[in-house]
């Protein structure tokens, strides 16, 4: 397979230290296992990887792995990026035609939603392997293609004028909130800019117009596994968001959005 090369190159296959003794055929018959194929919430155009029980699908992938591996966010569709995966196709004038950048693209169900909306080239992006191997497959099965980047987005490297970027349910962490900025400097640069968010603690609304809300569902709270306690605190935001029935999304653009003409009428909230 191609590397998924950093900074101005992206890849449709992924292969590093991390996940290099995984094939996809391996990889894609433990997600069929453990974390079935289906409808994503909202969004029932699109299908996605979704685990039954996260804590034993992350034993599962170290097994398979030989090593320790990550927290696999990758594995819950986050109200975020169902939002802006929902948005994207009841709006899919934002997208036709454009590059896109999904942040933190995770299971990939923003990323494909703006492919499947038309998008000219989307590229997903994120610091997890695991998650972009997920989302090329998840992609696979969509039946459309999306590149990935593994990279840090605050870094500078990703991204030009014309793209159109896609941030969700990422300013829980000053982390997060670096990305932000990177996003900020995009659009001062001509880029537009997508934004949900839930009540993040980092996150802040200056410079932004909220476009749209809505009441996402919850997800499954992860069933408790002595074996992971010691993981416990990586899973913390993921308990406090899955003890939630509902969680409020808003959608924000830049307030000056959007610059094209042929947007303009996709973007007003309704009454």
């Amino acid at each position: 397979m191609l590397p998924c090369v950093r900074g101005e190159g992206y890849a449709t296959s992924v292969e590093d230290s991390k996940t290099a003794h995984v094939n996809d055929t391996q990889l894609a018959a433990l997600l069929d296992e453990m974390a079935p194929f289906g409808p994503a919430p909202m969004c029932p155009e699109i299908g996605i990887f979704f685990a039954t029980d996260p804590h034993a699908l992350w034993r599962a992938v170290a097994d398979l792995a030989g090593q320790e591996v990550g927290v696999p966010y990758w594995a819950l569709p986050w109200p975020g990026g169902l939002c802006l995966a929902r948005f994207v196709l009841d709006q899919p004038d934002l997208v036709r035609g454009r590059g896109v950048i999904d942040v933190g693209t995770g299971g990939g169900v923003a990323a494909i939603a703006a492919m499947k909306a038309g998008a000219r080239r989307v590229i997903g992006v994120d610091l997890d392997p695991w998650a972009l191997r997920v989302t090329l497959l998840a992609a696979a099965r969509n039946g459309v293609s999306v590149e990935v980047s593994l990279a840090d987005f605050s870094s500078g490297s990703i991204g030009g004028p014309d793209d159109l970027v896609l941030n969700a349910d990422l300013e829980y962490s000053p982390e997060g909130a670096a990305a932000r900025r990177r996003t900020d400097e995009l659009t001062l640069a001509g880029a537009s800019l997508l934004l949900a968010d839930g009540g993040r603690t980092h996150f802040v609304p200056n410079g932004l117009r909220r476009i749209a809300s809505f009441s996402c569902p919850g997800i499954p709270k992860p069933s408790e596994d002595e074996d992971f306690l010691t993981r416990k605190r990586a899973l913390l935001l993921h308990h406090e968001l899955a003890t939630r029935w509902k969680q409020d999304v808003h959608l924000y653009v830049p307030e000056t959005f959007p610059k094209r003409e042929e947007t303009s009428s996709a973007v007003e909230e309704s009454g």
